[in-house]
């Protein structure tokens, strides 16, 4: 596993309101920023992308910058970062309860592909227990 980060480089955004219903981007969760308001930004290096319209250009390798919205945070907040990821947007959908009751917010589906991108952590291994056992 390489300890190598990119820095720098464009991020390439879309904006919600061009996100339809049934819309995919498959990529590595590669880092998570601040935006202007303090929520996060999440940045994907694209795999692949089935968008119904055009896709913005987003070939595989380009970084994506994936604003924030209720929904995305919720399920984004167990993934780590080069986790391989799945981000299907759902459309949107009106609050019936919170602070923001009435209001419309954009749900997307999340989902990671466990046999590709970061292995899990393996904090809670004994590490003697497992030497032993390999020896």
């Amino acid at each position: 596993m390489s300890n190598w980060r990119a820095i720098g480089g464009t991020r390439v955004y879309r904006p919600w309101k061009k996100f339809a219903q049934g819309d995919v981007l498959t990529g590595t969760l590669t880092d998570v920023l601040e935006d202007n308001f303090g929520n996060p930004s999440y940045t994907i290096r694209i795999d692949s992308t089935d968008f119904e319209d055009d896709n913005d250009n987003l070939t595989e390798g380009t970084l994506f910058g994936m604003n924030s919205s209720g929904s995305l945070n919720y399920k984004m907040a167990s993934v780590e970062i080069g986790s391989f990821i799945q981000v299907e947007y759902e459309g949107t959908t009106v609050l019936e309860k919170g602070k923001f009751k009435g209001k419309e917010c954009h749900s997307v589906n999340v989902s990671i592909d466990p046999t590709k991108g970061t292995t899990p952590s393996h904090d809670n291994v004994d590490v003697e227990e497992v030497v032993e056992t390999e020896l």
